[in-house]
């Protein structure tokens, strides 16, 4: 199985707390994009423009889409194969990188849940 389907089940799971709304798609991609590049600040780099671009064209606040991916892509680091290899080698654990990336995937998505349901009572 392909790494894609995480940013599919954040948006999943999101969109099903709130039907209809553009969140869970700025917030997956904050969280894709840590997980391919193994970090926040890269993941801004690749997506910001982006999601700037496309939140003036849909006439929906830059700031607030920024804000989700930035938020993302610290979710994203949570599963991020770079950090998780790097800790275990550190910790003595090495093999133990999918299990660690399967244990934090759900506190990952509870997070961005969250957020998500702030952003809603917020907006």
């Amino acid at each position: 199985m392909g790494q894609e389907w995480i940013a599919g089940l954040v948006c999943l799971v999101a969109a099903a707390a709130l039907p209809g709304r553009e969140a869970p798609e700025w917030l997956a991609r904050g969280v894709l994009g840590a997980f391919m590049s193994g970090s926040n600040t890269v993941s801004n780099m690749l997506f910001a423009p982006l999601q700037y671009e496309t939140a003036a064209l849909v006439k929906l606040s830059p700031i607030v889409v920024l804000a989700l991916q930035n938020i993302g892509g610290a979710a994203g680091n949570m599963i991020c194969v770079n950090n998780v290899v790097s800790v275990c080698a550190t910790t003595g654990v090495a093999g133990n990188e999918g299990r660690i990336i399967r244990i934090n995937l759900l506190p990952c998505l509870v997070y961005c849940v969250i957020v998500i349901l702030v952003l809603s009572f917020w907006a």
